[in-house]
């Protein structure tokens, strides 16, 4: 192997090391902000099979072999202020949400960002209508009048600071009024029915891991890089109701069936957000179905979105070397009662010590604490069998120092 080479391996297998180190996110460095403009991709599921990550310490998530659809979606961030339902707001996005069997329905939402997170304070639903042409023969259209939604509980989601093992809840209770028009049942016209959707929600979201996220660089060709993140997961459980006065449940029943719709209908999920330092939201998000206590179709499919340009936000991990610090060694060959290695530290911050055997697998890391000056420090090698291993000195942001090799012969 190539002296170049080897240090893009160490470079690489260190770094991901490095940066399984806890981060805290705050106000400071989650610099969104009215105007900003926030790119992502969905994950094409036909040909990414998702997998949930692990929670944990110090995790390595990989997600670098990812695949995202051509389409770029966008959410724009606008400023806001005197708004009598929301006068605590000072920003708003537009979005949509799903109202029957996939017809969107779009809505604005209002937020606040401050130093306790971001809050989405409720939204707004302007009249909209669609058509129920190829949904239902049933009836023509639905028609869905200007609505304002104050959510009951304004949670931070991310709440800051944001950092491992911190938890927080959100429930919520939204209404939403709809006329369906020109009904038919049974061959008879009961023309219009007018009904409000109701969705309980409740979130249970926990800071549950902490590590390395791989995950691929647009900007670089598809490149795969890796950055620090906090991972949150969020539970979630929603309820539909719905209710129209006047009308039988048999007749509600048989129509909520045939637009897609369940009186009562539980569905939960599994979210995964990864949060990383100067991201303006999650770098990547995945929802997986959870069929425990959930009356949804079985048939539920993971998705998931990837802020790609957020992700490039962050601090490349690929940094250069520092200046090569000489290091003393002896013995070599090393016996049963270890080695010594002598060393000048040129930076006020702990080193690490790793050594890697000849196939490349990482046997140990030794932290090497204090500051600049003279360290003397004992290699155990009770640990490795007799053989030829490599040494890398390197710094806590993972930049190499030092190299050699040793034997060890017992």
């Amino acid at each position: 192997m190539t002296s170049r080479r080897l240090t893009l391996l160490i470079l690489v297998v260190f770094s991901a090391v490095a940066l399984q180190a806890q981060i805290t996110i705050n106000q400071a460095n989650f610099p969104l902000k009215a105007g900003d403009t926030v790119k992502f991709k969905n994950i094409d599921t036909t040909r990414t099979t998702l997998t949930a990550p692990t929670s944990g310490a110090a995790q390595s998530w990989d997600y670098s072999s990812i695949l995202v659809k051509d389409s770029v979606a966008y959410t724009t961030f606008a400023t806001v202020s005197g708004d009598t339902s929301f006068p605590t707001a000072n920003l708003v996005s537009k979005g949509s949400i799903n109202l029957i069997n996939g017809l969107a329905v779009p809505v604005v939402y209002y937020e606040r960002l401050d130093a306790n997170g971001f809050v989405t304070l409720g939204r707004k639903t302007p009249a909209t209508s669609a058509s129920l042409k190829g949904v239902t023969t049933l009836a023509d259209s639905v028609i869905v009048p200007s609505t304002t939604n104050v959510y009951l509980a304004s949670f931070p989601t991310p709440k800051f600071p944001l950092t491992y093992n911190s938890a927080y809840t959100f429930s919520n209770k939204t209404a939403n009024p709809f006329t369906v028009k020109n009904i038919s049942v049974f061959g008879s016209s009961i023309g219009d029915i007018s009904a409000i959707y109701t969705n309980y929600v409740k979130d249970t979201s926990t800071v549950s891991g902490y590590g390395a996220l791989k995950v691929p660089n647009p900007t670089a060709g598809g490149a795969a890089f890796t950055i620090p993140v906090l991972l949150v997961k969020t539970h979630t459980v929603s309820v539909d109701s719905f209710a129209s006065p006047g009308l039988s449940t048999s007749i509600l029943n048989l129509l909520l069936s045939q637009i897609g719709l369940i009186q009562g209908q539980v569905t939960v999920t599994d979210s995964y957000d990864f949060y990383s330092l100067n991201g303006r939201t999650s770098i990547l998000s995945m929802t997986f179905p959870n069929n425990t206590g959930s009356t949804s179709p079985a048939t539920r499919k993971p998705t998931g979105t990837y802020a790609y340009q957020e992700a490039t936000k962050v601090t490349p991990i690929f940094e250069p070397l520092v200046a090569n610090v000489e290091v003393r060694m002896y013995p070599n060959p090393v016996a049963a009662t270890g080695a010594t290695l002598e060393f000048e530290k040129t930076l006020n911050t702990d080193w690490n010590l790793l050594i890697m055997n000849a196939m490349g697998q990482v046997m140990s890391i030794e932290k090497i604490s204090g500051g600049k000056g003279i360290v003397v420090h004992t290699l155990p090698v009770a640990s490795l069998n007799n053989g030829v291993y490599t040494y890398f000195l390197l710094t806590a942001e993972g930049m190499q120092a030092a190299s050699g090799k040793f034997m060890v012969a017992k």
